[in-house]
């Protein structure tokens, strides 16, 4: 037998390991991760053979919860086999985004407006684990007593505001780790992607420029209920990712091999988080030279 049929059903035995453990969002993003690589590497039948194995780790692990059990099945199966479609028929990376990332936050969005009407919550308190005055009291014990009550209301009602936003950029996020993880355990099987740009080389066009900036003066000039809010954050966020892809692409072109790349990422991150300049300096950076490469593609004026 192929040790790789070995490994896949290891894989899926350690991530029910990780359901036990309560790791459920790793252990969902790891079981895609396998059967991703099933779909592209051993085919349609290994696959579904590989899915009942997963449908049947995930109802044991998690103490045969029904609802736990099909949400996190159809997130692992239906997301694995969008991006192993994508990988065997070699399409574009905006065309498997797209179509993995609306399943996966379709998804989950389902899972969330279930859990509020199950146990009469507000998605906010489904989300994150905690109440609107939970949140309160976490400001205080943070030693935020030099804040205003207005102003720690309007943090709240901020935070209510873009969950949308944040829980669409968490889970696109996470997809396109499973693809990344899931596209470079087949690359070392021997698959080629020539349509799939790497990272380094991911530029948003300058029609996306257009649109954050019309998102911008829409909610500027208009009353969007939070519309606009959470459209802007997450166009923001897209521009940052195509900061980040361009200072990549600057480190490559200097030799600095990957794994050092990576390093580098998460110690600034650590940093920038611990020092505070992430939202005040790093963020922005990012989203002003994300911006100005999809206008000016700096990457031809860099070669």
């Amino acid at each position: 037998m192929n040790k790789n049929y070995v490994f896949a059903a290891l894989a899926v035995g350690a991530s029910a390991c990780l359901f036990l453990w309560g790791f459920d969002f790793i252990a969902v993003l790891f079981l895609t991760v396998v059967l991703t690589f099933c779909f592209s590497a051993f085919g349609p039948k290994a696959f579904g053979l590989y899915c009942a194995l997963s449908l049947a780790a995930i109802f044991c692990s998690s103490k045969f919860n029904i609802v736990y059990t099909a949400a996190y099945t159809a997130f692992a199966v239906l997301v694995s086999l969008s991006l192993g479609y994508g990988f065997n028929k070699n399409k574009t990376l905006s065309s498997i985004m797209t179509s993995s990332c609306t399943i996966a936050v379709t998804v989950v969005a389902l899972l969330v407006v279930y859990l509020m009407k199950e146990g009469n919550k507000s998605a906010f308190h489904v989300v994150t684990g905690f109440k609107m005055n939970e949140i309160r009291d976490i400001f205080e014990q943070a030693g935020a007593n030099s804040f205003k009550a207005q102003d720690i209301d309007l943090i709240i009602k901020a935070l209510d505001l873009m969950l949308p936003s944040v829980l669409i950029i968490t889970v696109c996020m996470s997809v396109y780790i499973v693809f990344g993880i899931a596209r470079s355990f087949l690359e070392k099987n021997g698959l080629s992607f020539p349509n799939l740009r790497r990272f380094p080389e991911i530029r948003l066009s300058r029609g996306f420029t257009m649109v954050f900036l019309l998102i911008v003066l829409t909610s500027l000039f208009f009353e969007t209920n939070g519309i606009a809010l959470n459209l802007v954050s997450v166009v923001s966020m897209l521009f940052i990712l195509g900061g980040l892809s361009y200072i990549d692409f600057c480190l490559e072109k200097k030799n600095i091999k990957k794994q050092i790349r990576v390093i580098i990422y998460i110690f600034t991150y650590i940093v920038s988080v611990l020092t505070g300049i992430g939202a005040a300096i790093l963020l922005p950076g990012l989203l002003i030279l994300g911006t100005v490469d999809s206008v000016k593609d700096l990457r031809n004026r860099y070669a």
